[in-house]
């Protein structure tokens, strides 16, 4: 009897550990869903905030991509209109000096007409009245110092626009 009723009080206390145990397996089956349910969400909440992240990087990336073709197409406009400048200005540059050497090519032309023309009259003042002769000699001199005059003038603007 006495064993019985120490097998009785041992089964029991197995029956008590048993129900403890159980009830520490129930609790530890709560904590675990209610850690899976936590884990889950901060799962999510990370998954939700990368993609959010992701999304505003690639936002931020394509509208630098934009800003970088609209400053390189502008870039490539400069140099264009730039070139077309530089072109523009070295052929009126060259218009310039091809008409200041046919002007300067006139004058020369000009100048021996005139040298000649003098030369002629010299002549011709041996032949004629003095007096006459002196009046049209300062009339052409006159007239070639004009033109010297004029060949300088031009020569001075061809300088400066080389400037």
């Amino acid at each position: 009897l006495e064993e019985i009723d120490k097998l009785e009080d041992e089964a029991k206390v197995c029956d008590d550990e048993l129900e403890t145990l159980h009830s520490k397996v129930v609790q530890l089956e709560q904590e675990k869903r209610l850690l899976k349910r936590e884990i889950d969400e901060t799962k999510r909440e990370s998954s939700e905030r990368l993609t959010k992240e992701t999304s505003d990087y690639v936002n931020r990336l394509n509208d630098l991509r934009i800003k970088h073709q609209k400053a390189t197409s502008k870039l490539e406009d400069m140099e264009r209109t730039k070139e077309e400048v530089y072109n523009s200005i070295q052929k009126e540059f060259e218009a310039t000096l091809q008409n200041f050497k046919i002007d300067s090519d006139m004058l020369r032309e000009e100048n021996k007409h005139l040298s000649l023309q003098l030369k002629e009259l010299r002549r011709e003042e041996m032949k004629i009245n003095p007096s006459r002769v002196e009046t049209e000699t300062l009339q052409l001199r006159h007239e070639l110092d004009s033109l010297r005059i004029f060949s300088e003038k031009l020569k001075s603007q061809l300088d400066a626009e080389r400037k």
